[in-house]
């Protein structure tokens, strides 16, 4: 990101104020920086800006949103400030308000000025708010993407919107056509490498957990067999045997606590095993990979050395790569606190390498997760978390990326963004 767009997005996000040339500019820079990293969040988060971006060059006393229009709903996709908004985002299409459905439906037109929007029919709906909040006009831009219809709404209070400013924000709606087309192009390439996985030790996976769950539940019903014996074999005559039953009580609670936890487990593997059958691999540059393992790990402690400061961009399934690589580092801070080290690095063209270390690291149990097969006897000893990394490791290969242990260091080799 470049100097000047950096000091702009500062401003947008610290919400201090802004001229409209700014605006403009910060927008088209972050919109081929966004082509250029061919990722989709970084389109997303120009839509998630622009909003704020708008009333703080109007001025803090205007209300802007940007709703998105398909066949069934339209849904606030963003605002300048979330307060002045009801929580509620997504809305059946058929409840859209009188402005953006006439918007919508009349093809001919691409804009709707409402001068006086407490006399307006169309704005009766919103009269209440229209007295409580003053406002005095309402501005409405549309633009037609491949994913629905888009319209950029903005309202004054203590000034109009004037010619100028109808002028900027039909700009800015060429701006949120231009980033829809850009992403329609990354949705299909996504999912045209989307890619079936085969994960051929899944059913062994489910069988482990079965014979776990199973085991409790015999034991559950012997002891309550056991119960019934005692109760009918003594009577109110044998007072004694209430203590016994007592304990055997408690054990059934605390099996009945082992089961819950099973099938909690079982149900989030399953979950996994659900969304692992497709890959969506994309172009993910590391730094953004880095920052969510950051916002999500916090207890871990995650430091990056890039020595040449270069961001790597990798070809991967960001959401699965972030899981596993999350649970790893989970697996070797549950034996060692002591804070994790990212290096990342250019192996060979073409490949990308990141190690993972941490000092006094023991790689031992991880080692035996990635290595797990039906003839590893040592299965029996994994915690019910084990499985969870056990299916994340899995899943590297089928992204061709390669998971290794070494006595001091857990490393991953992505593939890198191929250049044409």
């Amino acid at each position: 990101m470049n100097e000047q767009v950096s000091v702009i997005e500062k401003r947008i996000l610290e919400m201090l104020p802004l001229e409209r040339r700014d605006v403009i500019s910060w927008a088209n820079q972050k919109l081929r920086e966004a082509i250029k990293k061919e990722t989709t969040k970084y389109f997303e988060s120009i839509l998630y800006l622009l909003p704020k971006a708008v009333i703080l060059s109007f001025g803090i006393d205007y209300r802007c949103v940007i709703f998105q229009i398909t066949h069934d709903t339209y849904v606030r996709v963003s605002e300048g400030i979330p307060k002045r908004h009801l929580k509620d985002r997504s809305f059946p299409r058929e409840e859209m308000p009188p402005p953006i459905k006439e918007l919508v439906e009349n093809k001919k037109i691409h804009s709707i000025y409402i001068k006086n929007a407490l006399t307006d029919e169309r704005t009766q709906y919103m009269k209440d708010l229209v007295i409580n909040t003053g406002i005095k006009d309402i501005y409405y831009t549309k633009v037609i993407t491949p994913s629905g219809i888009w319209i950029l709404v903005v309202d004054g209070t203590t000034k109009t919107i004037n010619g100028r400013k109808k002028e900027f924000l039909d700009m800015l709606g060429f701006v949120i056509q231009n980033i829809e087309v850009e992403l329609a192009e990354i949705r299909t390439a996504v999912k045209e490498n989307s890619t079936e996985t085969k994960i051929g030790v899944t059913t062994f996976l489910i069988e482990l957990l079965h014979d776990k769950l199973g085991n409790k539940a015999v034991t559950i019903e012997g002891l309550i067999n056991r119960i019934n014996k005692i109760a009918k074999s003594n009577g109110s005559s044998n007072r004694g045997n209430c203590h016994n039953c007592q304990k055997k009580i408690e054990a059934i609670v605390k099996d009945s606590s082992s089961i819950t936890k099973i099938l909690k487990i079982l149900g989030e593997i399953l979950h996994d095993i659900k969304q692992a059958e497709k890959l969506n691999i994309e172009n993910v540059p590391f730094s953004q990979i880095f920052n969510e393992l950051v916002e999500i790990d916090r207890e871990a402690l995650i430091e990056l050395n890039n020595p040449t400061e270069e961001d790597f961009i990798i070809s991967t399934d960001e959401r699965k790569s972030i899981k596993a690589i999350c649970r790893i580092i989970d697996q070797l801070i549950q034996r060692n606190k002591n804070p994790i080290k990212l290096s990342i690095s250019r192996l060979v063209p073409g490949k990308i390498k990141l190690l993972i270390n941490q000092q006094d690291i023991n790689t031992k149990k991880l080692e035996m997760l990635i290595n797990v097969s039906p003839d590893c006897k040592e299965i029996t000893d994994h915690s019910f978390e084990d499985f969870k990394v056990f299916v994340s490791a899995t899943l590297f290969s089928e992204m061709d990326t390669s998971l290794t242990t070494n006595p001091d260091s857990v490393e991953i080799i992505f593939p890198e963004k191929t250049v044409p």
